[in-house]
Order: C-alpha cells, then structure tokens, then sequence
C-alpha cells in the first residue's frame, strides 16, 4: 500500500494547529522537525486524502485570521511505500523519558539500566509513540492517579501505550479499545512485547460500546469532538470513585471540556499542560 509523506514547513507558534489539521485528513499522529528555520510537521496519510491537500495549504495560509504566523506554509507530498513509512520512524524515534518512574523505548534498542519502568514500542502502522504532549501529559496523569489492582479502560488505544503503562503501574486489568483494526494489531503486539498480555485485553469497538464496567479509571487521548461523544457513555460505566483522564485537548479547548465533564456530574480534579496542550482529570462522586 502506498501512502502520502506530507510535510508542512510553519512556524513554533503554528505548528500545532498544522499538526491538528494533518490529523483531520486521517494522520494517526506527526512529527515535527526542523528545516532552514522553519518547523517542518511531516505525517503519513492514506493515499485517498490526496485531493485535499490543495485545501491544506488554503487552511495553513488562513491561519492568520487566527493570530498565528504560519511563516512559510509550504506543502511537500511524495507517495511512500509501506516499509519507507516504517524506516521513516525508526530515523525519528528515540527514548522518550516520561517521568522519574517511566521511560518510552523503541522496541529496535536497548533499555537503559536506570531503574524506570520501561514501555517498549514498535509503532507500526499506528500512531502513539510517546513523543506528543498529549501523550506524554496522558501518562503523567495516568501515574499520578492509578491506584494498584484497578480496572482501567483505554479509548482510542493506537499503539497501546497507554493501556501498557497502566498494566505496568499496577492496574489488575485493562481494556484496550480502538476503532481502527489497524491499530488493534498493533496494540496486541506491543502488549505481548511488554509482557502484560495476561492484564490487558485490545480489541476493535467504537468508544465504550459493548463495555460493561465498571471502571476505576477511564483514560482517552483523542480530539475534543470524540470526546464529546465519549464522557455521555463513560460516566454510567465509572464506579463511585471512578476517575477520568482526558488528553488531546488544545488549551484554548480546556474550558469546554472542563464544562463537558462537570456537565456530567463529575468534579475536575486537576490540570495538567504542556506545549499548548491540556489533560484533564476527574471524579465521579
């Protein structure tokens, strides 16, 4: 299968918006990089969204209207075949050290010796590789609030990396949910890697459709949209106790998603941002 190499060369201040529009043509994830001083976006898209790419260029110029310079927007596109699209990660990926306790590996290196609970990765043809904020914001909050011998639930899977963590924090069972099957092969890989197949189950479904629960901790790190769809259908499947952590959210969303969850009667507990992205994560009393 060939897919689109499309690289965006923008601006700091822009890149994460460009990052946003890539992944509503169906980028399961970016990477950003740097070029004659401009910030290059580049993400893999399905061959398909190739008559929409003269639209992406229209949507990066107008980013103006917005407040943001996107310096010099140009749109670069090569097809690639499947196997450059995974040596092309192997060039970006390196360890990412998410916290004190926690360390992201790709699966082709050797784990440092220091003592942190190691997530290896093969990322494959998903996307979810620990590099994004959101990610990473995603995991700092899933450590902060994960208690041992919980049952967690991951919406929006991809490679599994969340769904791994919380396995390896201490959860006693998590449910690994994405709509792409794609991603579901992935995910199961990577869970058998990391040695957690016995605690963690993946498998395809729309969000929390066909879960019964009750869930201790319910973590998504998707788009503000699906996370609209998402908080109705989680809440009933949360135990008293039960907590939510959403990630994917652009700081200027975070007001609306705090509104969605209090909204459904569940308290914000807390905040956390980086890089102009926002987690978010509560309680249902």
């Amino acid at each position: 299968m060939d897919w689109l190499e499309v690289s965006v060369a923008t601006t700091a201040e822009a890149h994460e918006a460009v990052a946003e529009r890539l992944m509503a043509l169906g980028a399961r994830g970016v990477v950003f990089g740097e070029a004659d001083g401009a910030v290059v976006v580049t993400a893999y898209l399905p061959e398909e969204a190739e008559g929409r790419l003269e639209a992406l260029a229209e949507e990066v110029r107008s980013l103006r209207s917005f407040g943001l310079d996107p310096g010099p927007g140009t749109v670069t596109v090569r097809r690639a075949r499947e196997d450059d699209w995974a040596e092309a990660w192997k060039r970006y990926y390196r360890p990412v050290p998410v916290s004190e306790r926690l360390i992201i590996v790709p699966a082709w290196e050797d784990p440092p010796e220091d003592g942190r609970i190691v997530i290896r990765l093969e990322p494959g043809m998903a996307f979810g590789t620990g590099t994004h904020p959101s990610t990473i914001l995603a995991l700092r909050a899933i450590e902060a609030t994960l208690r041992p011998g919980e049952a967690a639930i991951d919406v929006g899977t991809g490679t599994g990396i969340l769904a791994i963590a919380m396995a390896k924090l201490g959860a006693a069972s998590v449910r690994a949910i994405d709509v792409d099957p794609v991603a579901v092969a992935v995910a199961e890989e990577n869970v058998r890697q990391n040695g957690v197949a016995d605690r963690v189950t993946v498998r395809a479904g729309d969000l929390v459709a066909g879960e019964a629960g009750p869930f201790d901790l319910l973590v998504a790190n998707i788009l503000p949209d699906v996370h609209e769809r998402l908080v109705p259908e989680a809440v009933p499947r949360l135990r008293s106790g039960g907590r939510i952590v959403l990630s994917g959210i652009i700081e200027a969303e975070a007001e609306r998603m705090a509104r969605l969850l209090f909204a459904h009667g569940l308290i914000e507990l807390k905040r956390l941002s980086a890089d102009g992205w926002t987690a978010l994560w509560a309680v249902r009393p």
